[in-house]
């Protein structure tokens, strides 16, 4: 599966910062992370849903780019075509509100589901004992 990012990501990236955004800016996002350590900038895609006046997203634990959200504030992101910053906030210690985001991001865009390791059935509801397994693997992201 990284090795799938690898390929694809790039590509994703010059989508996402260009006039043909509109292509997939409806269900992917763009981070814009300085290293904590390393103070490189990264620029990680990452599937969103619109839930409330948030922007949920999730990715697995073991992914060490989010570690770089736990002592900030705001967030540089490109959204629908242009950069901005949101506030931002992580959660990866409650799992039964990481299960809650990840089956939201899942209804939203059901090809998560796939990549979550999550079974959907002939109508498209989340397996809960999936649910209950990818929440304990995840970390969920939410800008406001």
């Amino acid at each position: 599966m990284k090795l799938l990012f690898r390929f694809i990501n790039p590509i994703v990236r010059l989508i996402l910062k260009s006039p043909i955004h509109f292509l997939i800016s409806h269900q992917i996002l763009l981070f814009r992370v300085v290293g904590r350590r390393s103070k490189r900038i990264f620029e990680i895609p990452a599937s969103f849903a619109h839930i409330n006046d948030s922007l949920v997203c999730v990715t697995l634990r073991e992914n060490l780019w989010w570690k770089n959200f736990k002592d900030i504030e705001t967030q540089e992101i490109y959204f629908k075509g242009k950069k901005i910053n949101k506030n931002i906030s992580i959660n990866f210690t409650d799992n039964a509100f990481v299960r809650d985001k990840l089956k939201e991001l899942i209804e939203h865009n059901p090809i998560d589901a796939f990549f979550a390791g999550v079974k959907l059935d002939k109508n498209k509801v989340p397996n809960s004992a999936d649910l209950d397994k990818a929440a304990e693997l995840h970390t969920v992201i939410i800008l406001t």
